[in-house]
């Protein structure tokens, strides 16, 4: 069921329309063997149409709605690159990326809120109260719209590497091990945005 802006599932059940800051957090670039994991989080009280997973949108409707998310609320993106995933490993990157993003913007907010996380944790040290909700990105609207700016802002990081890096295929494969991208990295070697700690690349 997806739940209306400003009224997303708290601790306590469910926050009154625009009496509480709501964040959303999300990431995109946890499965791939290049590139960076971003995150973002994002405060919206306004209605936006076929908001929903990321995952259930084409990339021409995710990057329609991005741009009305990030008119329409504020994001703030954390992202953490390829050598930080293989100095640490990708789940502390992941929660790394996140609360730059939600602290980041419950500083711009001010004030105080809930921060809800796509998953089962929450990263350390989050300035406001927060709660990991698994399946978020599909029942929490702050967080269906993170995961779309997520999605869109690391589709166009990967884009921009395809032009750095020719020959692997990123505007297609985004950095995921398809089969073509195994390919390339067979023949070309891991490129300088590989992450070394995943199988195929070390």
């Amino acid at each position: 069921m997806k739940i209306h802006p400003g009224c997303e599932v708290g601790p306590s059940g469910c926050y009154e329309k625009n009496k509480h800051l709501i964040i959303g957090v999300d990431e995109a670039g946890r499965g791939p063997l290049a590139g960076p994991v971003v995150a973002c989080a994002c405060h919206i009280t306004e209605h936006i149409d076929d908001v929903a997973d990321s995952k259930k949108l084409t990339a021409k409707k995710r990057h329609q709605l991005a741009s009305e998310i990030i008119l329409k609320g504020q994001v703030c993106i954390g992202i953490e690159n390829n050598m930080s995933i293989d100095v640490s490993d990708i789940l502390r990157a992941t929660m790394a990326a996140m609360k730059t993003a939600a602290n980041t913007l419950c500083k711009k907010l001010g004030g105080k809120g809930l921060i809800i996380v796509d998953g089962n944790r929450v990263p350390d040290g989050l300035v406001w109260q927060s709660k990991a909700i698994i399946g978020a990105d599909d029942s929490q609207y702050c967080v269906s719209c993170a995961s779309i700016v997520a999605k869109v802002v690391r589709d166009h990081i990967m884009d921009g590497f395809d032009m750095t890096f020719p020959g692997y295929g990123f505007s297609k494969n985004k950095g995921y091990g398809t089969a073509d991208h195994l390919e390339a990295i067979s023949r070309l070697g891991p490129c300088q945005i590989h992450r070394r700690s995943f199988g195929p690349c070390k």
